[in-house]
């Protein structure tokens, strides 16, 4: 508010009165979390406001905001939407919205793929236009991502046999992943971790997590695991599980170490087992694991049966160097794809011979569950299968 003083002398008598002149203005703004904090940052589909100052406005008054990507100093900025308004009450106005991931087509030909936001926000205050634009700098402006998609594949190492499978079947779910239709490293994290505590699974996923920006920035969408499993007790490493995260000191982890993981799962999202006997009927651990709290809505899938080497997720095709299970430099695991696929004891011979793929023993399936009830029963070129990337889409 602006003040002007005014002089005044009658008859012999000076005397001065000040008048206060409103002087509208939108002043500053910044974004935050509707559960508290600010920041410069956001996702899409997850609610954040934008608070604005303004000074000799009326409460009551309507604010309109267009928003804009901002594309650099020399490109014209592109317009996003122009639907938003809030009402000054206080000398400020409050905006709440959710990003649209249709934004993201406006940042399609940046390099980083981040949409960088700001306002034009305006109004009349008695015939006149006020406006400002928010927030004042460039580096406050407000940075929309995707969250990140993590895919964690842990592999078992140190044990007399099966390493090599191990380690090859991982890489081989990598490379698929990074293969498929949609697959970008902006925002899809895939990694392949060796362990051989299996309660390592609880800290290392927790350390991916923060990594990528903690659980408003990052979810779990697959977990893989590639070791031996038992019939019971399912997944286990080649030393024991620390006790601190698993009370018992075996090999495998209990469920009290399980149900302590982590994920921050997103919608759609699975942990495979690929060991013997993860998901058989009769021994339900896969089963049993779904019904965990922290496992809800989850895809649990496992082996219906003992696991062995192939090159095909549908078939057991495999060769005589990757059977022996030695460190062959010639035709063994680094040849070709790896994939563990369950299959029928005394069928080894038949997995070798050079017939056509049809004439090789059918994998048998993996069982699929959810909240303790098989949803499917299928191999696991249902979603892992190098000849279907392009058939496959990540979101």
């Amino acid at each position: 508010m602006g003040k002007n003083t005014f002089v005044i002398e009658i008859a012999g008598i000076t005397a001065s009165r000040s008048i206060y002149i409103k002087k509208p203005e939108i002043q500053n703004g910044f974004w935050s979390i509707p559960k508290g904090g600010t920041t410069k940052e956001a996702t899409y589909g997850e609610k954040v406001k934008f608070t604005v100052g303004t000074k000799d406005i009326d409460d009551g008054t309507v604010l309109n905001f267009t928003l804009y990507d901002y594309d650099g100093n020399y490109n014209p900025d592109d317009e996003l939407s122009r639907s938003f308004s809030a009402t000054v009450q206080g000398d400020t106005a409050e905006l709440e919205f959710i990003p649209d991931s249709k934004w993201e087509e406006s940042a399609k030909y940046e390099t980083d793929k981040v949409v960088e936001t700001y306002f034009i926000v305006e109004t009349e205050v008695k015939g006149k236009k006020v406006s400002a634009q928010l927030p004042k700098k460039e580096e406050d402006y407000l940075k929309i991502f995707r969250k990140k998609q993590l895919f964690l594949l842990y592999y078992v190492t140190g044990n007399d046999h099966g390493d090599e499978m191990f380690a090859e079947a991982a890489q081989t779910r990598l490379q698929n992943i990074k293969n498929t239709n949609g697959f970008n490293d902006l925002y899809h994290k895939v990694h392949c971790i060796p362990i051989q505590d299996i309660s390592e699974i609880i800290t290392i996923t927790q350390t991916y997590l923060n990594k990528y920006g903690g659980s408003l920035m990052a979810y779990c969408k697959e977990i893989g695991i590639w070791s031996h499993s038992g019939y019971n007790d399912g997944p286990f490493g080649s030393k024991p599980t620390t006790p601190s995260n698993c009370p018992k000191d075996t090999l495998h982890m209990d469920m009290c170490g399980w149900e302590k993981i982590s994920f921050n799962w997103y919608t759609d999202s699975k942990l495979v087992i690929y060991g013997c006997n993860s998901g058989r009927d009769d021994s339900l651990f896969a089963n049993r694991l779904s019904l965990l709290p922290n496992f809800k809505n989850i895809e649990v899938w496992g082996q219906s049966d003992s696991s062995y080497p192939s090159k095909f997720p549908d078939y057991r095709r495999t060769s005589l160097a990757r059977t022996i299970d030695e460190n062959i430099s010639i035709g063994g695991f680094e040849i070709g794809y790896t994939y563990m696929v369950a299959g029928n004891y005394g069928e080894g011979k038949k997995s070798q011979t050079l017939n056509l793929l049809d004439d090789f023993p059918k994998a048998n399936p993996m069982n699929c569950y959810k909240n303790g009830i098989k949803v499917r029963s299928t191999h696991q070129g249902y979603f892992n299968d190098h000849r279907k990337v392009e058939q496959f889409k990540l979101n």
